[in-house]
Formats: C-alpha cells, structure tokens, sequence
C-alpha cells in the first residue's frame, strides 16, 4: 500500500506539472496568435483538396472583409477569394508544385475583397507532410503588396516614358551631332585647302629665295612642287613659243625620268600634231582626263617604252592673253578635280611671273642687286624699309592695295606707321643681321582707314651700298585665322556637348532609380556620423576581415541582422570591384542615429561615361570580366546611394536606415515630370 499511495502521489505532481506547462504553453500560443493578428502577415493552412479548403486562418483575414469562422466552417474557400483571371496560372503552378513534390511555394495573384476590392497578395507556403511523407497540407502566410504593385507600375509607366523621351533626345542629339560632325568635315576640307595654299605660298616663298639659280633650276623646281602639291607620281612642264604652235619640254620629273625606257626623249612637240598633251594649248584652258586608259579622240597614242598613264591633267599658263607654258601632272591614287587645277594655276603663274621677273632684273644690270633682293620674297605684297628709320622706301602694288595707300603717299610712311604693335615692329629693327631671313607668323597690321587685320611677314635682312635694309613680304591671313577661330568654336561645342551629356546622364539615373542614387562630384558626397571603421584592403584576407567588420558594426548600431547581412553584401561588392579592377582600395564607416554609412574607394581608370546607364541599371552588365551583379545588388541592397567616377579613380558611398520603417519613401512621380 506504500509504495501505491507514493505511486499515486508521483503520478498526481506529474499532472500538476505538466497542466501548469500545458497553461505556460496555451498562453504563450495565445500571445503569438495575438501578435500574427496584430501583424502585416495573414497565417493559413489549407488542405491539398478542391478548391483549396482553409482549416485555419489568423483573425487578421478581416482586413480583407472576411471572418475567419467563415474559412474555418467551409463557407467559404480560399480558392472564391481568387480573381479568376488569376485562378488557372495558380491551378497550373501548385499542381506543378504537387507533382514535382515541392515543398516551398512564393506565389503573387489577385484577390477580391468582401468590398470588391482588388488587392495584390504575396503568398509564402510550406508543404507538409503526413505519417507516410505525403503531401497533404501548405501553411504559410500572405502579405499584402498592393501598394509595391501599384509602385512597380508606376516605375514602370515612368520608366517608359523615360525611355521615349531618352530616344527623343538621342534622336536630336544625333542629328545635332551629324551636323557637328558635317560642319567639321567643312572645316576640315577649307583646313587642307588652307594647308595647300601655305604649301604653295611657301614654295612661291622659296622660289623667290632662289636668286642665284637658273631657269632650269627654277622650272624643276616648280615641276617637281606641282607633283607635290596634287600629290601626283609623274610631271613635266613645256614652254611655247609666241605662236602657240610649238611646245617645248623644259623639264620632267625624277620619277618619270626613271620610269620612262624611251631611249631619246623628244624635246619638241608640235601643237597640231601632239596628242592629248597639246590640248591644253588648242582649247586654251585645263584638260583633266581621270580615266587615260579609256577611248578619246584627242589621244595619238605613246611610243613603246613609254610610263603608263593612269590619270592625267594638264594647265595652260596664261600671260598676257597667250599660253605661254604647260604644267601637267599624272597618276594621281585618286581623281583630279578643280582644285588641282587651281594650284597648278597658281603655282605656275607664280613661277612664270618669277622667271620674267628674273628676266627683268637681268635685264637691269644697274639695279641688279637692288631688284633681286626686292623680289627675293614673295611676290604679293612686297616692302623695302630702311633698318635703322624704319623709312618705307620701296613697295609694290599689292602692298599698297593691302594698306589702302597710293604709292606717293606709302612711301611717306615708316614701318611703324602700318603696324598695330610698333614695340614689336622696333624690336625687329633694332635686331637687324645681314643676311639674315625672319618670319613672323602672326603680327597684327595696319591700313589706312585704320583697320586692324592679321599678318604673317617674311622678312630678309640685307646690307647695300652700306645701308642697312630689311625687306618685307606680308601676307594677309585673315580667312586662315577665321578658320582657327571656327575650329575652336566648333571644338568648344563638341566640349559643351559632353558635360550636358553627362549631366543627362545624372538626372537619367536619379529619375530611374527615384532618387535613390546620385551621380555627383567627389565634394558633393556628404559626410555624416561618427566615423567607426576606416581600413584599407587589398586582398582576400583584409577583404574578409572587412566584411565581419561591417556587419558587425551595423548589428551594433542597431541595425536587424538581416538587414546588417544586406548591407554587408552590398559593401563586400564594392570592395570587390575595386581589388579585381583598380588598386589602393580603402573603406570608410560611419554611423548617425538612423542610417550606418559606408564609402568604398579606389584609384582606377573609373567607367566611362558612356557605359554609366547600362553599369548602374543593368543586372550583371560589364565591360570587364568578373563584376557580378555590381551596382544592380548595391541599388537593391541600399536605401541611398552617391557615385563619382573617372580616371583617377571611384567612390562609392552606401547608407542603409536602421529602422526602415521609419522611413518608407514614395516614389518622385515630380522628378519623371521635370526629366
């Protein structure tokens, strides 16, 4: 009997014990089912059935209009709740789920009010299983999303929106750009046209300077310049006599010499019998014949041995209402054209002109000297001063025609009183050297009526009759300067161009992440909070290292593991692209109140800022090999964001809330408008 009464006994505190944990535990329960109902999440259980019986339910369905007696009871299904155009994708996917023996379902659907209501949920199940690992329930919860939908479609609305107005402005950027690129191409063309003038100038200039050479000298010379500047292979240049019948070769080039296997050249070429060459003279103006090779009546055909002509263009010289000389090029690698024609125009007149002029000054025996120094320069505006005086004592009729003087009246004049710079004017005179030759490329000038117009001199320093003597050639350069002025012009609109594109670029970027993050200077990211964590890494071990300290530091700030974990993610990400595509790079953290800060620096050559949009908004994009999923995972992951990027290198600055409740943001539908 004693050992039943402490049996008994035993058995009795047994109970006790275990109906004072059965109350612990039913109000424990109680308190969770109280804190599910207070809660965002609708808790369920349905059973694998039609129609999706519910067998229970958290009191929090009434937000819905519902009572969850009525699921409970069989009143009503989960499956009525349903819109239908939602019910046959749903059927589809937990059929599919059932099938494959999958556990954990994440659905989105509609669902209809006891309202009317149309209301996005977000539903998170968990399969579970019986006695014979079959499945027969899902329990889990539903959150309600419509507010996130409703935001995603007007994301998405405003990114459309955006996306046409990007492709309006491409398209006008585009054109603007075809128009830029058309009027340099202008530029450029009038740039080279410019070019060949200088070329043939200066080899005007150095034929001038050629004082002591002969004819044949002079006339090779130009020949050989005219190749150069119709950057032909082949050329020649003929005299013809006074009649116009007879044309005389007086040179070739190098590379026809060499080419050329005709034993005996012949030097005369009758005009009446001499083919396509002679047509010049005949019809009295430039023969241009791009395709030599085709038919043509004027062609006679060329002995055996003779260079093969290609391409071939020949220019009379006129003096006088008469043809005087042939310059004639040949084998151009493109076509001739009017161009050409006009630089062998000039370029042979120049060199006529200088041939009668050193006729004349032979002819001049008294004022040998005096005239060959004279026209030693070139030829166009010519003027002879007195070194020490500065005294204009001669001058030609272009130099009066430049200044806007009658001869008599320039004359008058020293070399001060047609300069707007006379200290520079002095200086060049009181640095008089005989034999000396200067050339001042840019000198501001003067005329008459008191215009201010650029110059370019080429001055000679000379000694007669032991007076001192510098001799002048100006040269008026005012449409070579107006087209530097529009290069620039046109170089600072291509400049003006990029930064309007690139603070496109930044509103783009700020419109479509709303707000979240900004594409700024170095000296616009802020700086806030105690600084708690400054370390730099370079490898895999100072880059674990980084990442504990960070989340730690979050964790301790206060920040919900979870979301400590993100953040950490987010950084780890920038730290990783700045070891595997930069050097030196360095991690700053900062904490306020409400948000931990984190700054992620390297020195590298940055993104271009073409490659900015697809970077920042495209999962996975990259130039390089290796950068995940990038700045896509850091938007997500942060709920503020500032970049700078360039070639010395990037910063990248992170700040996460630490109670986000606290601050849920809308979207900016304001910034969509203004972009």
């Amino acid at each position: 009997m004693s050992s039943d009464h402490e049996a008994l006994k035993q058995a009795s505190e047994r109970l006790e014990s275990l109906e004072r944990e059965l109350r612990r535990t039913r109000e424990e329960l109680y308190r969770l089912m109280a804190l599910v109902d207070r809660g965002p999440a609708t808790v369920f259980l349905w059973r694998i059935a039609p129609r999706w019986p519910v067998e229970y339910v958290s009191a929090n369905i009434s937000r819905f209009g519902y009572d969850p007696e009525e699921f409970r009871s069989g009143r009503i299904s989960w499956a009525e709740l349903i819109h239908p155009d939602d019910t046959p994708r749903l059927d589809a996917e937990i059929t599919r789920a059932i099938q494959d023996g999958t556990h954990g379902l994440v659905l989105e659907y509609r669902i209809i009010t006891r309202s009317g209501e149309v209301r996005w949920v977000e539903e998170h199940a968990l399969g579970l299983l019986d006695e014979h690992h079959r499945l027969t329930h899902y329990q889990g919860i539903i959150l309600d999303i419509t507010a996130r939908k409703r935001a995603e479609a007007a994301l998405l609305a405003g990114k459309e929106e955006l996306e046409s107005r990007v492709a309006e402005r491409t398209a006008d950027l585009t054109r603007a750009n075809e128009k830029l690129r058309r009027e340099i191409a202008q530029r450029q063309r009038a740039m080279e046209a410019l070019q060949l003038d200088e070329t043939r100038l200066e080899a005007l200039l150095d034929l001038n300077l050629m004082t002591e050479a002969s004819v044949k000298e002079i006339t090779h010379f130009a020949m050989e310049e005219a190749v150069r500047l119709t950057r032909s292979t082949l050329g020649y240049l003929a005299f013809v006599n006074e009649s116009e019948t007879v044309m005389t070769m007086h040179a070739w080039s190098e590379r026809a010499m060499y080419d050329c296997l005709i034993a005996e050249k012949p030097l005369i070429y009758p005009v009446e019998t001499t083919g396509l060459w002679g047509e010049a003279v005949r019809q009295r103006r430039p023969i241009i014949t791009n395709g030599y090779q085709a038919p043509n009546p004027w062609k006679k055909g060329y002995p055996e041995g003779h260079v093969e002509l290609r391409r071939h263009m020949n220019v009379p010289i006129m003096e006088g209402g008469r043809v005087v000389a042939v310059i004639g090029v040949a084998n151009k690698e493109t076509e001739y054209d009017d161009a050409d024609v006009r630089q062998l125009r000039l370029l042979g007149t120049g060199m006529w002109r200088i041939l009668e002029r050193k006729r004349v000054v032979d002819a001049l025996k008294e004022n040998e000297e005096r005239y060959r120094s004279l026209f030693a320069v070139e030829p166009d505006a010519l003027v002879l001063l007195d070194a020490q005086t500065g005294q204009i004592l001669e001058a030609n009729d272009s130099a009066c025609q430049l200044f806007g003087y009658e001869l008599e009246e320039f004359l008058s004049l020293t070399a001060l009183d047609i300069s707007a710079e006379p200290e520079k004017t002095r200086a060049v005179m009181d640095g008089w050297q005989p034999g000396r030759t200067d050339k001042v490329p840019y000198r501001n000038s003067l005329r008459k009526d008191g215009t201010i117009f650029p110059t370019e001199i080429a001055i000679r320093h000379f000694e007669l009759q032991g007076r001192r003597l510098l001799y002048a050639a100006y040269r008026d350069i005012t449409a070579r300067v107006r087209a530097e002025a529009e290069m620039e012009e046109a170089h600072e609109r291509l400049l003006r161009a990029e930064i309007e594109k690139k603070q496109f670029y930044r509103q783009v970027i700020r419109a479509v992440t709303n707000n979240k993050l900004h594409l700024v200077d170095l000296a616009q990211i802020p700086v806030e909070g105690e600084l708690v964590l400054e370390t730099s890494f370079d490898d895999p071990e100072s880059y674990r290292a980084l990442r504990q300290r960070v989340q730690q530091a979050a964790i301790t700030a206060g920040m919900p593991e979870e979301n400590a974990a993100d953040f950490m993610l987010a950084v780890s990400e920038a730290a990783a692209n700045a070891i595997k595509h930069a050097k030196d790079g360095r991690c700053a953290l900062y904490v306020t109140p409400e948000r931990v800060i984190a700054r992620v620096s390297d020195r590298g050559t940055g993104i271009h800022p073409e490659n900015l949009p697809a970077t920042i908004l495209t999962p996975g994009f990259s130039t390089k090999v290796s950068l995940g999923m990038g700045y896509t995972l850091m938007l997500e992951v942060a709920d503020e964001m500032w970049l700078t990027t360039g070639p010395t290198g990037t910063v990248v600055q992170l700040a996460k809330w630490i109670y986000p409740e606290r601050h849920v943001k809308e979207p900016d539908l304001q910034m969509w408008n203004n972009l």
